[in-house]
């Protein structure tokens, strides 16, 4: 009696502990399930993140590189000044639109197309230049104590000192001021003129014809606007109406 009640008693217990045992097998199965899902899932996340990364180069795909070198063309010495003279050959010489009077005036005693306009002009009268022909660059004035052009030359000479004819020609105009100066201009052949300024005693009028070395007049006192040069002759000289280098001209 009490050994079947024993052996009752572990069959039921032995029902329990199989029940029990069932449960934890069936647990774990269950965990390693859901792990094993879990590490699919990120294994297929990861391999989706590589496959979506930019590829990486490997020989198959990289780029070739060149191996070529780049060889930059030597040049002796003699072709770079060959290029050099050739370049400036081609280039254009550019001129300036507007040259100063002074070159002009100066090319203008060659004359027009090879002919000469010359004239045997002789100077006025002998002194220093105190004051030369700068139609261009400004030149000191004493008196006005400033700097100017000047179209003429100033020479030094002694107040009443005779200033004679340059050339042949005839007087086409005397006029006396004597703020500006006494002055007595000579029209020469071939287009050329001169020019007195600063005279006393003018001893011509207006249409007469006068000889070279003829006397025109006397050195006056400087007018109040060359007063700090002194007595002197302002000798000009044209050509078809454009100022000459008296120097120039004459040598």
């Amino acid at each position: 009696m009490k050994r079947n009640k024993f052996m009752e008693f572990l069959n039921s217990k032995g029902q329990l502990a199989a029940v029990f045992t069932f449960i934890v097998v069936a647990g774990i199965c269950a965990g390693a399930a859901a792990y094993n899902r879990g590490n699919d899932k990120s294994s297929a996340e990861q391999e989706a993140l590589n496959s979506s990364s930019e590829p990486v180069l490997t020989n198959k795909n990289a780029e070739p590189k060149s191996t070529e070198q780049k060889t930059e063309p030597k040049t002796d010495a003699n072709s770079a000044s060959s290029k050099k003279e050739t370049d400036k050959a081609a280039k254009p010489e550019t001129k300036p639109e507007m040259q100063n009077k002074e070159t002009e005036n100066t090319a203008l005693l060659d004359g027009e197309e090879g002919d000469d306009f010359e004239i045997a002009l002789s100077w006025p009268l002998e002194g220093d230049i105190l004051m030369g022909y700068s139609p261009v660059s400004p030149v000191y004035d004493a008196t006005l104590d400033q700097y100017r052009t000047n179209s003429n030359v100033c020479i030094a000479a002694e107040a009443g000192e005779a200033v004679c004819a340059a050339a042949d020609g005839t007087v086409k105009e005397v006029f006396e001021d004597e703020t500006v100066g006494n002055y007595v201009v000579v029209e020469h052949e071939n287009g050329w003129k001169t020019t007195y300024s600063q005279l006393a005693d003018i001893k011509v009028a207006a249409g007469d014809t006068v000889s070279k070395g003829e006397v025109l007049g006397n050195v006056a006192q400087p007018s109040i606007y060359s007063s700090a040069m002194g007595p002197h002759l302002e000798f000009t000289v044209m050509f078809d109406d454009m100022t000459v280098d008296p120097e120039t001209a004459l040598g």
